[in-house]
């Protein structure tokens, strides 16, 4: 298994949505991300088991392989692996589960893309923007 470059900014962003994929992936990239897309679980998987990225971002409810059993599959060939999930359920319990199941954040869409910037693991050492939401 590899491991993450050091100093390593690349996330696999994981929708079946093209727009909000598309969102949050421009986002990620004007704060100096290196962006992978992927529209299911096993394309995610895939990009897992290439040199390893820094973080995945992950929608819960996809066709082909969804959110959660891509989680388990994530996490079992990497437990340290830093999922972040993104789910438009009202469901709470699912968002617990996905924590349960080894997500390091579980968010409700539309998730704003700075949230999703905030819970990657590099964030601390992203310089702050001017402007951006806050949730203070």
């Amino acid at each position: 298994m590899t491991t993450p470059e050091a100093g390593s900014k690349r996330v696999v962003v994981v929708d079946d949505d093209a727009e909000l994929r598309s969102i949050t992936s421009e986002y990620l990239r004007s704060h100096g991300v290196e962006v992978i897309e992927a529209t299911n679980g096993l394309e995610a998987l895939l990009y897992l088991k290439r040199p390893r990225p820094a973080a995945v971002v992950l929608d819960l409810q996809m066709p082909r392989l969804g959110g959660l059993d891509a989680l388990k599959r994530m996490v079992a060939y990497d437990p340290a692996a830093h999922v972040v999930v993104v789910t438009g359920e009202a469901n709470a319990d699912l968002r617990r589960q996905a924590i349960a199941l080894g997500a390091k954040a579980a968010l409700a869409k539309p998730a704003a893309p700075p949230d999703i910037l905030s819970a990657l693991p590099f964030a601390s050492s992203q310089p702050s923007t001017p402007g951006a939401a806050g949730s203070g």
